[in-house]
């Protein structure tokens, strides 16, 4: 007799893929797919189109995600205050 055992197909931020698809980055952001694609189109991530298929070098989205991070409390206060402000 033989048995197979059948490994799970999603992939993890530290899966040994070098590139990361769209579904992939937004669940790693908890993003929606659309919301990834929007920063595509504005290209403020960077991809690699194969066909008409992207993916995410997983240095760009370190990239993406260092230049997204609030670093300052007055950064971050103004966000809060804007909200206060609605």
């Amino acid at each position: 007799m033989i048995y197979i055992t059948l490994l799970p197909l999603t992939m993890s931020y530290s899966s040994q893929s070098k590139y990361l698809t769209v579904k992939e980055v937004s669940d790693i952001l908890k993003l929606s797919v659309l919301t990834i694609y929007k920063y595509i189109r504005e290209r403020q991530l960077e991809v690699i189109r194969f066909g008409g298929h992207y993916r995410i070098d997983k240095i760009s989205l370190d990239r993406f995600i260092n230049e997204h991070k609030i670093l300052e409390n007055n950064d971050y206060s103004l966000v809060t205050n804007n909200k206060n402000n609605l």
